[in-house]
């Protein structure tokens, strides 16, 4: 957050207990959210066309999408592009 980054996990399950349970042993600090309770047919799962998991949105300063589904050396250059900016 102090280098204006932040991570805020949203998940499709629909076992809130079974969910909470995996936040606590992967240790995930960051905030989480769960859906509607839809699963693959809730509300963000439909709006951002969710068909797999993980599925990773970085969001520019403004909350424009700035990047999708990207994973090791590319994610790393896009967030460290997007905190740059000003």
């Amino acid at each position: 957050q102090d280098s204006g980054f932040e991570i805020v996990g949203v998940s499709l399950d629909d076992n809130e207990s079974s969910w909470k349970s995996m936040i606590k042993q992967l240790d995930m600090s960051w905030p989480q959210y769960i859906d509607d309770g839809g699963g693959w047919a809730g509300a963000a799962a439909l709006q951002y066309n969710i068909k797999s998991i993980p599925q990773t949105y970085l969001l520019d300063r403004k909350g424009n999408i700035a990047g999708s589904n990207l994973s090791g050396m590319e994610l790393i250059e896009k967030i460290e592009e997007l905190l740059k900016e000003e």
